[in-house]
């Protein structure tokens, strides 16, 4: 048998049940950074740091294929969000 009411029961609306709130989203933790090569020819690497745990400027040795051969990269500009 379906189950009965009490009188005076605040009905809740259908939709209700499953509306969920909707949050602020968080700030990203890393941020985009470019590794520009040393070797002085323009070219350039994108990548994602985490400042946080990462506080000095990034270096790689990495392949610029415009002198191609493994140069020093090193991080000259950050993309703060």
């Amino acid at each position: 048998p379906p189950r009965r009411r009490e009188k005076g029961a605040e009905r809740m609306p259908p939709f209700a049940a499953s509306r969920v709130l909707m949050m602020a989203k968080k700030k990203p933790t890393s941020i985009p950074v470019k590794l520009l090569s040393t070797a002085g020819t323009g070219f350039f690497y994108m990548t994602r740091k985490n400042p946080r745990q990462i506080q000095h400027k990034l270096q790689f040795r990495k392949y610029d294929p415009v002198v191609q051969q493994h140069v020093m990269f090193a991080e000259t500009k950050s993309y703060k969000r």
